[in-house]
C-alpha cells in the first residue's frame, strides 16, 4: 500500500520532512524523518504520527514530568531520590551497585522508569513513609507495582539474595526470623549450626546448653 504523503505536515512539535523506506533484509520498517521544535531529529512511524501517539522527540514528556515534579517536589524529595537511585542501579553502568541490579537483569517497569508521578502515586497508596525503604518481594524480578512494597530495614535485610532460609515443619523463614520466634540470639544459634548442629536443635536448645546435636 502506498505510503501516506505526510511531508511538511506538523504533528504536535514534529514536522515530517522525509520518508525513509524500510529494509526487508534487515527487517526494519519505514519511518518518517521528523524535526522537532526543540531542534532534535527523530524517526517516527506513520501510525504513531497520525494517531497522536508521538508528538515530540521526547522533550515534551520530559518537560511535562519536570513541571509535575516541581509542583510536588517540596513534599517528596526523599521519594524522588529513591526513584532516581532505583533507576540508576538498573540503568547506569557506572553505578557501583549496577552488577547486582541491571547487571543481572533487574529493571524498572515502563510505568515508572520515565514517570516519577506514577511512582509517587503508587507509593502513597501503598503505605510509603520516611521510615520505610523500597523492597522487591521477589529479588530476582524487577521494580514494578506487582513486585514492590515499602518495608522496614529489618524486613528488607531478610529479603536479600544472600538470606539464609530455613524450613521447619511447613514454614519457610529466614534464620534471623526463626531466632526471633524462638527468642534466641542470632550469633548463638548460627554458631551452633556452624559447629554441626541441626537448625531446629540450634534454635530450640537453651543458650546455656552446649550439647551437640
Amino acid at each position: 500500500m502506498k505510503q501516506k504523503e505526510l511531508q511538511g505536515i506538523r504533528f504536535g512539535r514534529l514536522v515530517a520532512t522525509e520518508w525513509i523506506p524500510g529494509n526487508k533484509n534487515k527487517q526494519t520498517k519505514g519511518k518518517w524523518h521528523c524535526i522537532c521544535d526543540c531542534g532534535n531529529n527523530c524517526y517516527v512511524s506513520t501510525t504513531d504520527l497520525t494517531s497522536g501517539k508521538t508528538r515530540s522527540c521526547g522533550c515534551l514528556r520530559k518537560e511535562t514530568t519536570s513541571i509535575r515534579f516541581k509542583k510536588y517536589a517540596y513534599k517528596d524529595k526523599r521519594l524522588y531520590a529513591i526513584w532516581l537511585g532505583m533507576k540508576s542501579r538498573c540503568q547506569d553502568l557506572h553505578n557501583s551497585s549496577f552488577g547486582n541490579y541491571g547487571g543481572r537483569g533487574i529493571s524498572v517497569c515502563d510505568e515508572w522508569k520515565d514517570d516519577f508521578i506514577e511512582f509517587q502515586t503508587w507509593s502513597v497508596k501503598n503505605g510509603y513513609s520516611d521510615k520505610l525503604t523500597i523492597d522487591r518481594v521477589d529479588v530476582d524480578k524487577g521494580y514494578s507495582p506487582e513486585n514492590c512494597r515499602w518495608a522496614t530495614i529489618l524486613e528488607q535485610s531478610r529479603n536479600k539474595t544472600n538470606s539464609k532460609w530455613v524450613v521447619i515443619g511447613q514454614a519457610k523463614r529466614t534464620f534471623s526470623e526463626w531466632c526471633e520466634i524462638f527468642q534466641i540470639k542470632y550469633d548463638v544459634a548460627y554458631g551452633r549450626v556452624r559447629w554441626g548442629w541441626t537448625p531446629l536443635k540450634a534454635l530450640t536448645t537453651p543458650e546455656g546448653e552446649r550439647k551437640h546435636a
